[in-house]
């Protein structure tokens, strides 16, 4: 009863700060700037903006805007609250279940003004806006200097804002940690529309949220402090396979890959087009690493002619390495567009991301019948822990997959015919890979690649009682709550 009377006082007085405003539309359009706002009767304009290109998205935002400035965003908070909408910030774009894309909410994008970054090279730190896609800024650290790097993803088009509040996997974790790992202080606007910063030693309950305790659920950041190194020397790798040196390659990789390779070595190993692909990115020469390869135990004898061995690359190169860049001398493939135009959806594919531990000779054969025989329209893609995530407790951050949780597989398919629920072939043949592979995973998800139907505790293990507690405190009438996200129950209605 006090909570309720407590959230009818807070909305009337919301309502009553805005009481000369007529409606939503005319508050959002009264907000210093004038920032670039979108209604549903736009038309065009409102289609790309709820979504991009991705109009089989059925989710439709009361409003999208673009602030310039944190001000902005504050004033942006206090009209959605003032007439009944939920706030939704987005960074890039990139949820998978389009949560930065809700229905009757107010989208708050941060990709078109909000991404801006600024380097101090001295103190190996920089200042992020969460707008800022991942390409920009790498493409950004190597103007300030060449060797400065971020420990964060591959996929440049990816926002910062998102990437950290999952936690933020990248080819140079295991010598560095998660994107997650390397945020040194965070500022939000909190449901009230109020200013509030932290770091481990101010709010420390709501920065631990923040790196890794899912987007959108505490606030809504406008601003990262970032933990740089400079990483003068990086060798890129990609080793090619036929599938059918799967049950030679796999188990050696695997057995030495966590438990044995050295930090300074991240790899992603693919199977996707009757392959296995190697990718590796080590933070030191050309010849250490052909070292380490040599001790690995791994088989090169029968590697495709479609191998890219061994190469010295600058740290902006070692992002654009790959078959589009196999000599690392194309940087320009790094820098991406800023607004967002396109994705891919649950109506477009799905994926799936576990994890799993002290796998077994039988295990391999069972990944390795899945493998053989999978639609060309799928993909796998192991990433191997160990190095960083076995020196940092798994309670360290809200990202808790550490320690004894060695191998994550993200598995997907692009769906061949339209999303059909239970007709459409390739949504069967996951569903059906997704049962089989369960068998023997540890049940906890990657809340990056976040998915409605497995629950939100499986993202979060330990840390999740923790990050109801803060989302009482940071967040108490639930106004940054949505489906897979850490929500109060039962949530309190806004209108």
């Amino acid at each position: 009863m006090l909570l309720t009377l407590i959230t009818i006082n807070l909305l009337v007085t919301l309502t009553t700060s805005f009481q000369s405003v007529p409606d939503f539309e005319a508050c959002l359009k009264n907000i210093v700037n004038s920032p670039d706002v979108t209604f549903p009767r736009d038309g065009l304009k409102y289609e790309l903006a709820r979504t991009g290109v991705r109009n089989l998205i059925s989710s439709f935002p009361a409003a999208v805007i673009y602030p310039g400035t944190v001000s902005e965003v504050q004033q942006a908070v206090k009209c959605a609250r003032a007439f009944g909408y939920n706030p939704v910030p987005r960074s890039g774009g990139h949820s998978f279940e389009g949560l930065s894309s809700l229905g009757n909410a107010l989208v708050i994008d941060f990709s078109e003004k909000l991404n801006k970054l600024t380097v101090n090279v001295q103190a190996n730190t920089a200042t992020a806006e969460p707008g800022i896609r991942l390409g920009n800024l790498y493409t950004a650290l190597a103007q300030a200097h060449p060797d400065l790097m971020f420990s964060a993803g591959t996929c440049p088009s990816v926002g910062l804002g998102g990437h950290v509040s999952a936690g933020g996997y990248g080819m140079i974790s295991r010598k560095y940690g998660l994107a997650a790992d390397n945020i040194l202080s965070a500022t939000i606007v909190n449901y009230n529309g109020e200013i509030i910063s932290c770091s481990a030693s101010k709010n420390p309950d709501l920065f631990f949220a923040l790196r890794g305790g899912g987007g959108g659920s505490y606030g809504i950041v406008v601003q990262y402090e970032l933990n740089l190194f400079k990483v003068p020397l990086n060798a890129m790798a990609k080793f090619y396979w036929k599938i059918t040196e799967f049950m030679t390659v796999f188990p050696a990789w695997y057995n030495w890959a966590t438990p044995s390779a050295p930090k300074e070595l991240t790899m992603q190993l693919t199977i996707a087009d009757g392959y296995i692909k190697l990718l590796c990115h080590y933070t030191g020469s050309v010849s250490d690493f052909q070292k380490v390869l040599d001790a690995s135990g791994i088989s090169f004898q029968k590697l495709d002619k479609k191998t890219i061995k061994p190469i010295a690359c600058s740290a902006l190169g070692s992002h654009s390495f790959g078959d589009s860049d196999p000599k690392c001398s194309k940087p320009e493939l790094v820098k991406t567009y800023t607004r967002l135009t396109s994705s891919v959806t649950k109506e477009t594919s799905r994926s799936v991301i576990e994890f799993y531990e002290s796998l077994t000779e039988a295990q391999f054969k069972t990944f390795y019948d899945i493998f053989r025989v999978a639609p060309s329209n799928a993909f796998f893609q192991f990433e191997a822990f160990g190095g960083y995530f076995n020196e940092v407790s798994e309670t360290s951050i809200a990202y808790p997959h550490r320690g004894n949780k060695i191998t994550s597989l993200h598995y997907a398919i692009k769906f061949s015919t339209p999303y059909v629920q239970s007709t459409n072939p390739d949504l069967v043949w996951i569903e059906q890979t997704t049962r089989k592979l369960n068998a023997f995973s540890t049940g906890a998800h990657y809340e990056g690649y976040v998915d409605f139907n497995v629950p939100a505790e499986s993202y979060f293990g330990p840390n999740y009682n923790k990050l109801v507690t803060v989302k009482k405190q940071f967040d108490p009438h639930g106004i940054f709550s949505h489906a897979s996200g850490v929500n109060l129950t039962p949530l309190l209605p806004l209108n």
